[in-house]
C-alpha cells in the first residue's frame, strides 16, 4: 500500500509530486509545523494498493492547534502581539515553496512535450 498527503493539488508528505510513503509494519514519524491558510482548511490523503491477495491498513495521526495562544508555543520568539506576523511569514514561505515546486513540475512537463 502506498500513501501520500496533499494540500489541494500540492504534495505535502512526501514533498515531491509523484512520491509515496510505503512499507510493511513501519512507523513513519516526524515533527512538522504546517499552516493551513485557506478554505477549505483540509488535507487530502491518497492511497492505493497493488496487492490483490491481502488487505492493508494505514493510520495517520495529526495534532491540530487553532488557538493563537497555543500557536505561539510552536513559533519560537513569537508573542501574542506579533503572532499574526509570524503566521504570515510561515504562510508566505509555504506559498514560495509551492510555487517553486509548481515551476519545476511545469518545466518537466515542457521537457516531456518537446
Amino acid at each position: 500500500m502506498k500513501v501520500a498527503m496533499k494540500d489541494g493539488d500540492s504534495a505535502m508528505y512526501p514533498s515531491e509530486p509523484g512520491e509515496w510513503f510505503f512499507g510493511d509494519n513501519h512507523v513513519i514519524q516526524f515533527d512538522d509545523l504546517y499552516w493551513i491558510s485557506s478554505d477549505p482548511y483540509s488535507l487530502a490523503i491518497w492511497c492505493y494498493n497493488e496487492d490483490e491477495a491481502f488487505e492493508h491498513v494505514f493510520q495517520i495521526r495529526i495534532g491540530q492547534v487553532s488557538d493563537q495562544r497555543l500557536i505561539a508555543n510552536y513559533i519560537p520568539g513569537a508573542t501574542l502581539a506579533n503572532i499574526g506576523d509570524e503566521i504570515q511569514k510561515i504562510a508566505d514561505a509555504q506559498d514560495q515553496s509551492y510555487e517553486a515546486r509548481r515551476e519545476r513540475l511545469l518545466a518537466q512537463l515542457e521537457e516531456l512535450g518537446e
